[in-house]
C-alpha cells in the first residue's frame, strides 16, 4: 500500500514496481476479478520458465489459463498445481543433495 501511494495511480505503480507480487496482493484487495488476477499471475510465471525444464511447471501455467477462459475445471487446476509442486519439491531435494 505505501509503495503504490508513492504513484499517481496503478498503472504508474505497475510500471515502477519490480515486485509483481505486491500489485497482485493490491489488486485482489481492490476485487480487480479474479480470472484477471489468475492470467497476469501466469504472465508472470512464464518469465521463470526458463529455470526449469520439467513440464509439469508449464501444464499448470497453460491449465491456469485454460480455467480462466471456462475450458477447465479448478479440479483440473488443483491436479496440475500438484504436480507442478512436486516438481518444485524434486527439484529443491535434487539442488540439497547436490549441495551434500
Amino acid at each position: 500500500m505505501d509503495f503504490c501511494r508513492q504513484h499517481p495511480n496503478l498503472e504508474a505503480a505497475w510500471l515502477a514496481c519490480e515486485r509483481a507480487d505486491w500489485l497482485l496482493w493490491f489488486a485482489a484487495r481492490r476485487k480487480v476479478d479474479r480470472k484477471t488476477i489468475v492470467l497476469i499471475a501466469c504472465e508472470c510465471a512464464r518469465t521463470a520458465l526458463k529455470y526449469t525444464k520439467d513440464p509439469r511447471v508449464l501444464k499448470c501455467i497453460e491449465t491456469a489459463e485454460r480455467w480462466t477462459r471456462g475450458e477447465a475445471t479448478i479440479e483440473d487446476l488443483q491436479t496440475a498445481r500438484a504436480a507442478a509442486y512436486a516438481a518444485y519439491a524434486y527439484a529443491a531435494d535434487d539442488a540439497a543433495a547436490d549441495d551434500a
